[in-house]
């Protein structure tokens, strides 16, 4: 791992854990959502922020969906298959990384 991987992984622990609460939200949506979908079915931090709803608008630091998606990639539930246009329109159609579900637990 190089010096910017490791300053990212090191930005992405200290959002996790500045913000406990936001994080344990955010996974138990991803979770939800990754039930929802299915194995094999392909999903993005927009489809999350959808599912989320208003409880999206509460979170202090939005920044730990990135830190959520990192936890259930590292336990193998997910791997990154490649980016498509955002669909928000806060996002201005910047590429979004697609998620394709590998496991799906009870």
């Amino acid at each position: 791992m190089n010096d910017a991987q490791k300053a990212k992984e090191a930005a992405i622990d200290q959002v996790r854990d500045n913000r406990p609460d936001d994080y344990s939200q955010v996974l138990v949506f991803l979770d939800e959502l990754i039930r929802d979908k299915g194995k094999y079915s392909r999903i993005t931090s927009e489809d999350l922020i959808a599912k989320m709803g208003d409880r999206y608008l509460t979170l202090h630091e939005p920044r730990v969906i990135g830190a959520a998606f990192r936890a259930v990639r590292l336990s193998g539930r997910i791997y990154a298959s490649g980016y498509v246009h955002g669909k928000r329109k806060e996002r201005h159609a910047a590429p979004v990384m697609t998620w394709t579900i590998l496991r799906v637990e009870p």
